[in-house]
């Protein structure tokens, strides 16, 4: 499976048009930041003392959480295109057994999009202290990686079972825009969690990568929180946490850590068991 590994790894970085989608997310997050978000929602942080520091690990966490999803999904465009052209009947002669070949594809995406991940972790870090901000201390930053490797799993995951529904370049690409557009609302980054319906935050919360993206700017944005909110009641701070979603409460109970985690890796465990329902009846 090692082989098969590698050989997806090498067509990915062939090809320019996955690699692209890999970054659709990102991409579209970025330019409307820069045109529109940043802004709309500046004006509404610009009374705050470090409000600059607070939009921006507001956004790149939420880059941050993008970018595990767009990038697995991109990643996959492997197992669409193998399945149009024709490979993936060669590959099944070679010898590999069916949970072979899907667990290559999966390892291929968590590997990939966990190191653009540390990448774009890295570049948010730099671009945040040369505006001003402040480095995560080495917990915070520990922390983080550690969510991200569980996102990436998660969201490779339900790319994975998306994919396996896919069975044309046209409905891939489709897909993608679809996606990398759903997720910047999903995750709170084009519109705030606080300003959504309540049936649309209940859909938010029902989304295990939602979950990810909270924890993502609880450690983020620590300290910019703090800053911006010295000598600032807590009635205050707590309102502004749930309207940015960076708190989430369930039946009047704020949501805790191991709570999040815990939704992580259920709804890991659902996508990867229906995907590997759906793939062992496509090859009966």
């Amino acid at each position: 499976m090692g082989a098969f590994i590698l050989r997806n790894l090498k067509v990915y970085i062939r090809d320019k048009g996955t690699v692209f989608f890999s970054f659709f997310g990102i991409v579209i997050i970025l330019l409307l930041y820069v045109l529109f978000l940043g802004d709309s929602i500046g004006k509404a942080l610009e009374n705050l003392k470090e409000s600059r520091y607070l939009l921006d690990t507001y956004i790149l966490s939420g880059v941050l959480e993008v970018s595990t999803i767009t990038t697995t999904l991109g990643v996959l465009g492997i197992c669409t295109d193998d399945t149009v052209s024709g490979k993936k009947k060669d590959l099944i002669v070679s010898g590999l057994a069916g949970w072979e070949i899907s667990c290559g594809y999966i390892m291929t995406a968590i590997l990939v999009s966990f190191g653009i991940s540390l990448i774009t972790l890295g570049g948010a870090e730099i671009y945040i202290v040369m505006r001003g901000g402040r480095a995560l201390s080495l917990r915070a930053l520990l922390e983080v990686i550690y969510v991200l490797g569980v996102l990436v799993i998660c969201s490779a995951g339900v790319s994975f079972l998306l994919v396996s529904l896919i069975k044309s370049h046209g409905a891939y690409s489709g897909l993608n825009v679809v996606v990398g557009t759903l997720s910047g609302f999903m995750t709170g980054v084009y519109i705030p969690f606080g300003s959504l319906n309540a049936g649309m935050q209940t859909v938010v919360k029902a989304v295990p990568m939602s979950h990810g993206g909270v924890l993502l700017r609880k450690l983020m944005m620590e300290d910019a929180i703090h800053k911006s909110f010295l000598s600032v009641p807590e009635e205050t701070v707590m309102e502004f946490k749930k309207t940015m979603g960076i708190t989430l409460f369930y039946k009047g109970q704020e949501i805790g850590k191991m709570q999040h985690l815990t939704a992580l890796f259920l709804g890991s465990a659902v996508f990867y068991f229906i995907a590997s329902l759906i793939r062992r009846h496509q090859m009966a």
